[in-house]
């Protein structure tokens, strides 16, 4: 299987929640170190988790996994700059995933790398709830424009005009952005 750099996006302030959504805590552990491990347990390649907001909490709840911590100091200008620092210095296929969907499994991240190798897809991104997003993996051809996002332009700025290969996540839909998400989660379940 092709290289892959997977890129755990860590970094915001999570201001509509009003606290980290990386540090809440599901099953006993962090959102972000539950990321990592699952981005780490796929064996696509080396793990970088980009931090911002909270770098210092952040880093420590992944110092347990064999991950490497990017610091994105301009983090407030929006997620195309946690992109860009994630990406900096990678020439290999990038997959892209937040911390904040808590059912995604090591499996789907998996999937989604033999779906773009038995395909050829230029981009293979997750399905769930009539959305076509992240975790997303990128040919390196299309690194140049990953590294062009500004602002809070995502990386589902690249998909408009190419082919997007779908693999279906289930619970996708799930993320934490809210208290409200975050009870529902405490309540809920999913996929360990």
């Amino acid at each position: 299987m092709e290289a892959v750099t997977v890129v755990v996006l860590a970094a915001g302030a999570s201001s509509r929640l009003g606290r980290p959504k990386q540090l809440v805590e599901w099953r006993g552990e962090t959102l972000v170190h539950r990321a990592a491990r699952l981005a780490v347990e796929s064996g696509l390649g080396p793990v970088r988790v980009v931090t911002g907001a909270r770098a210092e909490d952040v880093s420590r709840a992944v110092a347990s996994l064999p991950v490497t911590c990017v610091h994105n100091p301009r983090a407030e200008e929006g997620i195309a700059s946690s992109i860009r620092q994630g990406l900096d210095g990678v020439d290999t296929a990038a997959l892209v995933l937040t911390c904040d969907q808590p059912l995604l499994t090591a499996e789907h991240l998996r999937a989604l790398a033999r779906v773009q190798r038995d395909t050829g897809a230029p981009i293979v991104a997750s399905a769930y709830e009539g959305v076509v997003g992240v975790p997303a993996l990128f040919s390196p051809a299309l690194l140049p424009e990953l590294l062009a996002l500004r602002g809070d332009q995502g990386a589902r700025a690249v998909f408009r005009g190419r082919r997007v290969e779908p693999v279906a996540l289930e619970g996708g839909g799930l993320d934490v952005d809210t208290e409200a998400d975050v009870e529902r989660l405490q309540r809920g379940g999913g996929p360990g």
